[in-house]
């Protein structure tokens, strides 16, 4: 007896278990094995959404990569937790122009080349990068003239592809030698409007030839309209009267009729003007040029300048008197476009061996009145053989511009200590929303991808990264990184 109450006990207790890992698996089934759905609750000290206000305190719910709310005293349901209440959280890092592990090269005018296709590159070429809290960047091909349309990457995932935020990025444009990148420059577009001109003869001829077919079936419709019939007089025509002498000459009879049948075929000939109208092709490698010149959603170019021109004599870099040359091209063509400016540090080995100065505090003024996006290096500079310092951001700032800093250098030094030359800069006048702004949406708007990141609001991607204090403060150190909703591991360099 008390093995069968045994038995039985035994057997409730295996069915109480089964029916409770069928409760708790059930939404995993109903969900799918294909698309998990992925539930991520952070708490944090402090959320700096850069979109509004900061919050302290604050929740940020995640579903499968995504914000999905983000305030105090968010309702949610059980997800996984991250407890960053000791931690300051803002949106990952971006940097618009970048050639980071880049190999892709190519000169001419090739607009419609995508840098995107055949991009091989491993996550793992980017850790240094990840680990000091820039979560993407715009990634560039290297070459002259025109070498092709950039990318946006996240700096983490498993595959390649995984890695590919935006396929399409702006077209570049290398603009350094006005005397012999200004012609072929202007001819590209000279070119891609001459395909916008040839879309729009043909829809006027079309609609000619429209008009010209609804006139002609119109005068059609009005010749074989039937003739109104003669009113009737009530009775037969009198007889007309002999004259004396004269013998009434019989009445004709009604003569047969003698017309042949129509025997010709109706017009079964489609109509010469289609009801729609077909525009000609455009070449496809003027087609991104062509999309630029209609200002169609997404279609962006940015511009390089100052990057061929090194010299240890103190000469300048010319950028001011290059964007000029740039700017006729641009009214031209109606062009807006964003820029990348070099703003190399003035440095000094001997009295004849100076690192050139850029220039471009001249155009800064007449740059500002199109409110562009112009990224460059947070440097306070010096003028050379001076002690005079100017800070060309504040400038730009100051005239209009939408600045973007951006790493002095291509490597881990150079990518750590921004946050540090970001304070700096703050403490010599920059103001600190705009600092934050210049590494998070304003170069997410300059790449077109503002309603995905640079921001910590709902529906934009989970790329966030978490610090131990204030990121314009000296000190302050990257803890955690997540990207698409998971924690990155960061990679440790003792240098």
């Amino acid at each position: 007896m008390l093995s069968d109450r045994m038995k039985f006990g035994g057997a409730n207790q295996l069915a109480a278990l089964i029916t409770l890992l069928l409760i708790i698996a059930s939404p995993l089934w109903a969900q799918g094995d294909d698309e998990p759905d992925r539930l991520v609750i952070v708490h944090a000290g402090r959320v700096i959404t850069v979109s509004g206000e900061e919050i302290t305190d604050a929740t940020i719910v995640i579903r499968n990569g995504v914000i999905e709310a983000v305030g105090k005293n968010v309702e949610h349901p059980y997800g996984k937790t991250i407890d960053a209440r000791h931690l300051t959280v803002m949106p990952g890092m971006i940097n618009p122009m970048s050639r980071f592990a880049v190999t892709a090269t190519g000169s001419g005018i090739r607009p419609h080349t995508k840098m995107s296709k055949g991009f091989k590159t491993e996550a793992w070429a980017f850790e240094d990068v990840v680990s000091t809290g820039y979560t993407n960047l715009g990634l560039f091909p290297r070459g002259r003239g025109m070498p092709g349309r950039g990318m946006v990457v996240h700096t983490s995932g498993e595959k390649p592809v995984d890695l590919v935020q935006e396929d399409e990025g702006p077209i570049l444009i290398t603009f350094n030698s006005p005397g012999s990148e200004k012609a072929s420059v202007k001819k590209a577009f000279e070119t891609a409007k001459k395909e916008i001109e040839k879309v729009e003869a043909a829809r006027k001829k079309w609609e000619e030839a429209k008009k010209k077919a609804a006139a002609a079936a119109k005068a059609a419709t009005k010749k074989s309209a039937p003739k109104p019939s003669p009113k009737p007089t009530g009775g037969p025509a009198p007889k007309p009267t002999p004259k004396p002498g004269e013998t009434p000459k019989p009445t004709p009879s009604e003569k047969p009729d003698t017309k042949k049948p129509d025997t010709k075929k109706p017009d079964t000939k489609k109509p010469s003007v289609p009801k729609e109208f077909v525009p000609p092709k455009i070449n496809p490698s003027y087609q991104p040029l062509v999309d630029l010149l209609q200002k169609k959603d997404g279609a962006l170019a940015m511009v390089e300048m100052g990057t061929a021109r090194y010299s240890n004599w103190g000469s300048s870099l010319m950028e001011g008197g290059i964007y000029l040359h740039w700017a006729e091209i641009a009214k031209e063509f109606e062009l807006k476009t964003s820029f990348r400016i070099y703003n190399r540090r003035v440095t000094r080995s001997s009295p004849f061996s100076v690192q050139p100065e850029t220039d471009m505090e001249l155009a800064a003024e007449k740059m500002g009145k199109a409110k562009p996006f112009v990224a460059l290096s947070p440097v306070i500079n010096t003028h050379s053989f001076t002690r005079n310092k100017y800070n060309l951001g504040l400038t730009l700032h100051n005239a209009g511009c939408q600045v973007v800093f951006v790493p002095e250098n291509e490597n881990w030094q150079g990518y750590s200590r921004m946050r540090d030359a970001l304070t700096k800069m703050t403490r010599s006048g920059f103001p600190r929303k705009a600092a934050i702004e210049s590494v998070t949406l304003n170069p997410a708007k300059m790449l077109g991808v503002e309603d995905q990141l640079g921001s910590i609001a709902v529906g934009r991607a989970a790329n966030l990264v978490f610090l131990d204090g204030d990121p314009l403060s000296y000190g302050a150190r990257v803890q955690k990184v997540m990207v698409g909703g998971k924690m990155v591991e960061l990679k440790v360099r003792i240098d």
